[in-house]
């Protein structure tokens, strides 16, 4: 059988990404208390925090913190139905679109509100477009 402790720290690490592309940011608490190494692990993993999903029940203030965990990394960030979303969480989750490396939005975040200044040169590798909305031409989305 193998021992959990010899798994290498980035293999968990992925693993852990895995989890939380699947069941969102909440799959990390119960993690770090399975021991010190998986807490450590998840407390000092910025990329882990980057994984950003939003919903009409995203805490402004959880959202703050998890932004300070994932520090400058990467960012992924999954909206559905931003008309639903809190408008501060979306101000705060817009004013990191130079990071995104991954968004998942529907097409009412591409209005002309939503703007990519010159000086934020995006890092944004893909883009998906839920099939309930009206297609916009990316253009409008990343300058």
């Amino acid at each position: 059988m193998l021992d959990p402790t010899t798994i290498p720290h980035e293999i968990l690490a992925t693993v852990f990404e895995i989890g939380i592309l699947t069941w969102d940011i909440r799959f990390l608490p119960p993690l770090r208390l399975v021991c010190h190494t998986w807490n450590e692990i998840v407390m000092t993993t910025p990329r882990l925090w980057g994984i950003i999903s939003l919903d009409k029940w995203t805490d402004p203030d959880r959202l703050a913190y998890q932004i300070s965990k994932a520090k400058h990394s990467p960012i992924s960030i999954y909206v559905r139905r931003p008309n639903e979303v809190r408008s501060k969480a979306l101000h705060m989750i817009v004013g990191l679109s130079s990071n995104w490396v991954h968004a998942d939005v529907s097409t009412s975040m591409l209005k002309p509100g939503f703007s990519h200044t010159d000086k934020q040169k995006t890092k944004l590798k893909s883009s998906s477009i839920p099939k309930d909305t009206h297609f916009v031409p990316l253009r409008a989305f990343v300058s």
